[in-house]
Order: C-alpha cells, then sequence, then structure tokens
C-alpha cells in the first residue's frame, strides 16, 4: 500500500517538474524574444542644452543629429577661444577632458597658446557664425575679437576652425584635430 501511494507522488512529482520545466522554458523564450525586440529598436533621446532650455538637441543611438553636432562643436570652441589670462588654464583643462587620448600635438600648441596668452594679458572672444559638417570634421567661422587691455579696442578678426572628432563607446564624441584654417587653405 504504502508502495503504491509512493509510487503515485512519484508520478505527480514528475508532472510537476514537468509543467515547471515548460514554465521556465516559456520564460526563457519570451524573455529572449522581449530582448532581441528591445536590442533591435532604435533609442532616441532629448538633450536640453543647459544654455538654451528652451531648444531641444535629438540624439539616438545610431546617428547624430547635425543640430547635436554644432551645439556641441560651437560649445566646445567657443570655451576654449573665449578667455582671459586667468581662466585660459581652466579653459585648456576642459578642452583637454573631450579630446582623444591620443591628441598628439594638441596639447602642445594650446599650452603654448595658454602661456602667450597670460604673458601678454590678452583676452579672447569668439562669435561662431557659419557652421558646416562633414563627416567627423566640422568647421566653424566667426569673429574672433583680441582685447589688449580695457582701454584699448579690441582687433576684430574673421576665423575658421576646424574640429576634427571621433565617437566612442556610448555616444561619446572626442576631440581628434583642433586647427585654425588659414584663408588660403
Amino acid at each position: 500500500m504504502k508502495l503504491l501511494e509512493f509510487n503515485a507522488n512519484i508520478e505527480q512529482l514528475k508532472k510537476v517538474v514537468f509543467f515547471l520545466s515548460a514554465m521556465c522554458m516559456g520564460l526563457l523564450i519570451i524573455a529572449l524574444i522581449l530582448a532581441t525586440s528591445n536590442h533591435s529598436k532604435e533609442e532616441q533621446w532629448v538633450l536640453i542644452p543647459q544654455v538654451d532650455i528652451s531648444q531641444r538637441v535629438p540624439v539616438s543611438r545610431s546617428k547624430l543629429s547635425s543640430a547635436y553636432l554644432e551645439w556641441w562643436a560651437v560649445s566646445v570652441v567657443q570655451d576654449l577661444l573665449t578667455a582671459n589670462p586667468d581662466s585660459i588654464d581652466m579653459k585648456v583643462h576642459r578642452f583637454l577632458a573631450v579630446s582623444s587620448t591620443r591628441y598628439g600635438n594638441i596639447e602642445n600648441t594650446l599650452k603654448k597658446h595658454a602661456k602667450k596668452q597670460k604673458q601678454e594679458g590678452i583676452s579672447t572672444v569668439f562669435y561662431p557664425k557659419e557652421i558646416f559638417i562633414e563627416d567627423t570634421k566640422i568647421r566653424i567661422t566667426g569673429s574672433f575679437y583680441v582685447h589688449f587691455g580695457r582701454d584699448k579696442k579690441p582687433i576684430i578678426t574673421q576665423k575658421t576652425y576646424e574640429l576634427n572628432f571621433e565617437r566612442k563607446n556610448h555616444g561619446v564624441l572626442l576631440v581628434t584635430n583642433f586647427k585654425e584654417i588659414k584663408n588660403d587653405e
């Protein structure tokens, strides 16, 4: 009698184990389907720049909008080129923080420029006017003001700067090259 009851319990346990195994397989299949469908979807974000909260900049996983690239390039270049002797070291440091570790002579060039700006007491301001984007190169043209002191009129010139960048993991943009484009280039 006990043997028959034991066998019945074993059969019932086999059914429960089979049912639970089937449930686990079903949940695993559903999880895999959801993971692959979610992975193939295009993620979209809307960034709200700190300086202008009315502006919206769309960004996705696979493509950066031209509005985002313009906003990014202008903020990086304008921050670097709008400086005075007291702030130039901080501006160079911030620029190098968004530069690739393979930036080569960018660091040396910027540090020489910062040293000269501090020695001569020069303040500079850059106002971008035109932006041209081509693949991983952005050209920014604008008015460059150089102040040699409060009592003197600033020297105003039109300058074009080229900013090359690369896109890293998680959409991070890093500057790979930065230079002034002379009129004859």
